[in-house]
């Protein structure tokens, strides 16, 4: 279906910028200081309207944006500024609630042909557009879509999909501001116009390009970005353990430690909270989830390393349940709960989430012929259940694979937790749909 709105706009100057995210990081070091620039120069030429939850004032926007100017560096004169400030307005609302954008569009006034910026987590892109055309100012209008942009092929499709409805592909703009960096542009320009590099530099001696870009800062207060995209997964060289119980735990820190002293690698050593200390298994008072403190010493078996996994029930081989973390406790109850319906699973904890232990996972998939992935992080966050899956089909295994993961949400505290998270009901499902 093609979209109602926001081709009209392609031909026409927009007349109001509105930036969602307007507290955040990108637009605290990114954002103002070019919008800055923009109006030093005199082709700013529109006001800006910043939308965010946070419950500020007009007044603390201004603030934002002078601090923002003065860090970056910029040239800054008082009288000047006090033009651009008088063109900032703020709106405070949360992005899933229609009542944000009525308040928008009040903002926006009489504007034709306003420009949104979406500087906010991927996971709002949607629900932003959906509000947008809600209260139509999706018409006339042209969207700005920071990076990422999904999380893989099918979720960019899918979100893709779901901005067509409101908006023309000619209203829409996908930016990745790393991409513009003077290192990335001047790759073509290093390798055409350099005589003595032009012909080592293809892919015939080139495997990989990688860009290092150091900040001088820490995560501070975009940690739930880093969450819901997986990025501790994704930092080359990281190793990432996951112990599920006390006795892995001690291992896993003495082998965390002698990765980090003998290869000089940095290790995350990420402990769960929830099921982690539980006594017991499957019965009160069995206390199967117990364990004796594996004392250091010289053997191998007090170290445990990469790529070595726990297996449980090995000799049962008609699935494999792949879990970590509380995974593996929920998957050792469910799988005792699937041996009285005749299905004997397999549980396999990779303990380590990054490298994925991929060998040991294939040796025990084909071994079982299905694959069940019991992840317990969010299903667009950084969990497992997408790299195993397609690390085994890319390794030709042609059995059948599943996966159950937790909501799409925030974890809530107490019980309100099992609406959201992964159960043990949500494993014995899954096994069953693979079939006999």
């Amino acid at each position: 279906m093609a979209a109602t709105g926001g081709g009209a706009a392609t031909s026409a100057t927009s007349d109001t910028l509105v930036m969602f995210g307007a507290t955040g990081d990108l637009a605290h070091k990114k954002l103002f200081p070019a919008l800055w620039r923009l109006h030093r120069r005199g082709v700013l030429g529109m006001p800006v309207v910043g939308v965010a939850l946070e419950d500020w004032t007009d007044d603390q926007l201004r603030d934002r944006a002078r601090s923002s100017i003065v860090e970056a560096g910029e040239a800054f004169d008082e009288d000047d500024f006090a033009t651009f400030a008088a063109g900032l307005r703020y709106v405070s609302g949360n992005y899933a609630e229609a009542d944000t954008f009525q308040r928008v569009a009040t903002a926006v006034g009489t504007a034709k042909h306003p420009l949104f910026h979406l500087a906010i987590p991927p996971s709002m892109f949607e629900t932003v557009a959906d509000g947008l055309a809600g209260v139509g100012l999706h018409r006339g209008s042209r969207l700005v879509i920071e990076k990422p942009f999904g999380r893989d092929l099918a979720s960019a499709i899918e979100l893709n999909a779901a901005l067509h409805r409101h908006f023309d592909e000619e209203a829409i703009f996908r930016i990745d501001h790393f991409l513009g960096k003077e290192a990335l542009r001047s790759l073509l320009i290093s390798r055409f116009a350099n005589a003595i590099l032009e012909p080592i530099w293809h892919r015939h001696y080139v495997d990989a390009v990688m860009i290092t870009m150091a900040e001088s800062f820490d995560v501070v207060d975009r940690g739930s970005f880093y969450d819901s995209v997986g990025a501790l997964r994704d930092i080359p060289g990281l190793v990432l353990a996951c112990p599920a119980r006390g006795d892995d735990a001690a291992r896993m820190l003495r082998g965390a430690i002698a990765i980090a002293r003998a290869c000089r690698r940095v290790v995350v050593f990420l402990e769960p909270i929830a099921l982690y200390h539980e006594r017991d298994l499957y019965e009160d008072g069995d206390g199967l989830w117990l364990s004796d403190y594996p004392a250091p010493g010289d053997d191998a078996a007090s170290v445990l390393l990469p790529g070595q996994v726990g297996v449980y029930h090995r000799e049962r081989s008609q699935c494999l349940i792949v879990s970590y973390a509380n995974g593996l406790r929920l998957s050792l109850r469910a799988a005792r709960r699937l041996l009285g319906e005749g299905v004997q699973a397999r549980v396999l904890d990779v303990r380590w989430l990054a490298p994925l232990p991929m060998d040991a996972i294939e040796l025990h998939a084909r071994q079982c012929g299905r694959v069940f992935v019991a992840d317990e992080c969010r299903a667009t966050g950084g969990g497992i259940a997408d790299a195993v899956i397609a690390g085994l089909v890319e390794r030709g295994f042609r059995g059948e694979l599943g996966s159950a993961r937790a909501a799409d949400s925030y974890v809530p505290l107490g019980a309100a937790a099992a609406c959201v998270l992964v159960s043990e009901d949500d494993i014995v499902a899954g096994v069953r749909r693979l079939g006999p």
